[in-house]
């Protein structure tokens, strides 16, 4: 395998946040027509599902949410 320490330095780039806006981005038709607080229940699930952190999860459908409204 490989080390965590290269494992760091190969992520350190990676926009953790524009990636799960991304990934919401894709399913936004799939939840248009559902009230706010499911819609936000399902972007975490989905977020979660895709193995982002309950944080980054949160704020991506907190921003996501933002602009959508």
């Amino acid at each position: 395998g490989v080390g965590h320490a290269q494992i760091e330095i190969a992520l350190a780039d990676v926009d953790e946040h524009a990636l799960a806006i991304a990934c919401l981005q894709r399913k936004r038709r799939r939840w248009r027509r559902l009230k706010r607080s499911a819609r936000h229940l399902k972007m975490l699930a989905h977020l979660s599902g895709k193995g982002f952190s309950y944080a980054v999860s949160r704020a991506a459908a907190e921003t996501y949410r933002d602009d959508a409204d």
